[in-house]
């Protein structure tokens, strides 16, 4: 009987919740931590990063891509220039293989790839 209640207490909340409610969408934002400042310059390990675009992406981009991945530790590697149009880098429905020299992480936690 206390389970038919509770359900039914749910049900009404769920059904008298206000119209005007409002659906708010989070946008990814940079962690408050991060700074490109802080990445080591020292290269010790190797990093190998596939990228794959989009089908429906415009046949090419002339804008600047850079990419950075980290750990948890603070560990963090920063790519400043992954574009290259004479090679075709970056072309719509295609897969580009990157070699990425930088200190050496544990366990990634986090991308940014940044498009400017």
């Amino acid at each position: 009987m206390i389970k038919a209640l509770s359900f039914l207490l749910l049900l009404v909340a769920c059904v008298s919740t206000p119209s005007e409610a409002k659906l708010s969408i989070l946008r990814p934002q940079p962690a408050v931590g991060f700074n490109v400042s802080h990445v080591q310059s020292t290269g010790t390990c190797s990093y190998t990063v596939d990228i794959t675009t989009s089908c429906s992406s415009t046949r090419y981009t002339r804008d600047q891509i850079s990419i950075s991945f980290g750990d948890v530790y603070g560990n963090q590697i920063y790519a400043p220039r992954l574009d290259d149009p004479s090679a075709k880098t970056f072309e719509s429905c295609s897969m580009d293989t990157f070699e990425i020299y930088g200190p050496c992480a544990y366990q990634i936690c986090y991308v940014y790839l940044y498009r400017t």
